[in-house]
């Protein structure tokens, strides 16, 4: 499966591939992609994943739960905190 997606390359922002991808639950995929610039050849696990509901649907899945959320709220696109550095932080 090779398909072009509209994320870049996190390093050259190049245009990236879907080499493969599978569906780790309900409600999400992991894609194996792969920078499409020779020079860079980054490549690396993403994952697709329903964080609200917007609209409820008319035919839920038992155990499916999805959490509602505000239709007009929008991902704070500020970098979030560094993983390590947050451990680090409230360890004291």
């Amino acid at each position: 499966m090779k398909r072009d997606v509209a994320f870049p390359c996190p390093h050259c922002g190049g245009r990236t591939l879907i080499r493969s991808s599978e569906q780790v639950s309900d409600t999400v995929r992991e894609t194996r992609m792969r920078c499409d610039n020779d020079d860079c050849g980054f490549s690396f696990v993403a994952q697709i994943s329903v964080i609200r509901t917007i609209q409820p649907s008319l035919q839920p899945k038992p155990g499916v739960v999805v959490p509602l959320g505000n239709q007009n709220l929008r991902w704070d696109r500020r970098r979030p905190p560094d993983l390590l550095e947050s451990l680090m932080t409230s360890s004291g």
